[in-house]
């Protein structure tokens, strides 16, 4: 969807609001720096995706669950979707 927009697609604001309650619904923690796949949880990837897709959705990179969980991401398997966030954020965290 963000890509779509990025090309010049037209999303409605109210599909952005979807996404942001769809993340709060799987939020882990009240800060936002951790996400679960179905409901709340604490899971590296799905936490890389909810980070990526805050982002897309206004946050930036001082918000608190940016913050916190971007450094939490940044080991393992991960480490290559926390370097796509990074991207999009500035490398500041990353290894």
């Amino acid at each position: 969807m963000a890509s779509g927009e990025d090309a010049g697609l037209k999303v409605k604001p109210e599909t952005w609001e979807g996404v942001a309650q769809f993340l709060d619904s799987v939020q882990g923690d009240a800060a936002g720096s951790i996400y679960g796949y179905t409901g709340p949880g604490k899971n590296s990837m799905t936490t890389v995706i909810g980070l990526l897709a805050r982002l897309r959705t206004g946050w930036g990179a001082d918000d608190k669950g940016v913050e916190t969980g971007v450094p939490a991401t940044t080991s393992g398997l991960s480490v290559a979707c926390a370097k796509i966030v990074g991207r999009r954020i500035g490398d500041r965290w990353l290894p």
